[in-house]
């Protein structure tokens, strides 16, 4: 076995990483064009649409992006956690729907990735 596991396998190099985090993708870009850059940027790197992928949302999470690839929000800012941590302060373990809401509605973000992020916090 190989040293990820996988007979064959390369590591990924620092300039293969770049130029996938340099992507901008969007569900819609998947599902409109036939071909997507991903799929492209795979063949110039001799790698498979699916590793290439699957490096891409590890590198989108290590960075901070909650929903991998489809994020447009960016990542998470200090003032931000802040936020989210006062507000939940005062709940234990169940934090009222209409609270992601509101603080969804503050933050620019979908209540969901609000939730994950609490959720990640007091991990």
């Amino acid at each position: 076995m190989g040293a990820r596991g996988v007979q064959g396998a390369r590591r990924w190099t620092a300039a293969e990483d770049e130029k996938l985090m340099s992507l901008t993708l969007t569900p819609h870009d998947e599902r409109a064009h036939g071909e997507s850059e991903m799929r492209k940027l795979a063949r110039r790197l001799g790698r498979s649409y699916a590793a290439c992928r699957n490096r891409y949302q590890v590198l989108k999470r290590k960075a901070g992006h909650v929903a991998g690839p489809w994020t447009n929000e960016g990542l998470w800012r200090d003032e931000e956690d802040r936020l989210i941590r006062t507000t939940t302060a005062g709940f234990s373990d169940c934090v009222p729907g209409e609270v992601w809401s509101m603080l969804a509605e503050a933050l620019g973000r979908t209540p969901g990735a609000v939730r994950l992020r609490h959720y990640n916090l007091t991990r």
